[in-house]
């Protein structure tokens, strides 16, 4: 056993733990035995389910930012059109 197998507990301690698959965080043999702590995999599933909220949180922050430049640039067009299109019309009449 190492750490970060994931390894499938007897009966009678799966039923104590309410959990038959765990996975192995630290793994120590001794002369007596070893001692072992694990993660349950519904302990493992909201662990990543909570990266994967944050992950979503940062990305819809970087959406919000992106928007809110996209409707700064929308309105440096919309005010300087006029600017743009008298520029355009002096250069064809040239």
């Amino acid at each position: 056993i190492r750490k970060g197998d994931i390894v499938l507990i007897p009966g009678w301690m799966a039923h104590k733990l309410s959990a038959k698959v765990v996975r192995i965080i630290s793994y120590v043999h001794g002369s007596t035995g070893f001692v072992c702590s694990f993660k349950t995999v519904d302990v493992l599933l909201s662990e990543r389910n909570e990266r994967i909220a944050k992950i979503n949180s940062s990305i819809n922050g970087y959406k919000d930012k992106i928007d809110e430049s996209n409707k700064k640039i929308e309105n440096l067009i919309t005010r300087y059109q006029s600017v743009i299109d008298n520029l355009c019309n002096k250069h064809t009449n040239i």
